[in-house]
């Protein structure tokens, strides 16, 4: 049986993501904000008609997907009770205030900085 393209396409980003990154240990809330970021990402792509980036915004949701995977996998993560998602929620945010910030200045400087929701500080 021969194998999909597209998963060996995921292979190769989650190892782009371990490379770039290493192991990733965020909370399921962390993780489904980056999820969400990533699959903006390919809304806008396929908006846009662009179908390479369609398509590589597709495989990095689908690797993001994956690395949550593993990451509940790896640590056996509970989820978590709601004192605990408020916390989570206000770090996530400040880094959407952050986003903003960057996207604001982007508008005024007619350029696109690189946003990188992925790693967490």
């Amino acid at each position: 049986m021969n194998i999909p393209l597209w998963i060996d396409y995921v292979r190769k980003e989650r190892d782009r993501q371990n490379d770039k990154w290493g192991v990733q240990n965020h909370s399921p809330a962390l993780w489904l904000a980056i999820l969400g970021e990533e699959y903006g990402e390919a809304c806008k792509a396929m908006l846009e008609g662009r179908r390479d980036a369609f398509i590589a915004e597709l495989v990095q949701v689908m690797a993001v997907a994956a690395a949550t995977i593993e990451c509940i996998e790896r640590n056996g993560t509970e989820f978590q009770d709601v004192t605990a998602l408020q916390q989570e929620n206000f770090k996530l945010r400040d880094r959407i205030d952050k986003l903003n910030i960057l996207l604001a200045i982007a508008r005024d400087e007619k350029t696109q900085p690189e946003i990188d929701l992925y790693h967490a500080e």
